[in-house]
């Protein structure tokens, strides 16, 4: 079985589910996991705290990305 973080909080999807998008849902006490319209599961909240990052991995995401004369320099550069 595979297995999703979301909030620090694992969420099982099952085989059937591996290599497909998902949407995650993060709700206030609640985390639902859709596939289309279908909702495959949710889940209750271990974690009531706001969601302050986002890293999403899996096939696809990663694009390539060019520097823009818009984009602001770290501090540590």
């Amino acid at each position: 079985m595979r297995a999703s973080a979301v909030v620090n909080q694992c969420i099982r999807l099952g085989s059937r589910h591996c290599g497909k998008l998902v949407t995650v849902v993060v709700e206030d006490t609640h985390l639902r996991v859709l596939r289309g319209e279908e909702e495959i599961t949710a889940r209750p909240r271990k974690t009531p705290g706001p969601v302050t990052r986002l890293y999403v991995k899996g096939m696809g995401t990663r694009e390539k990305r060019r520097a823009t004369p818009d984009d602001k320099l770290s501090g540590n550069s």
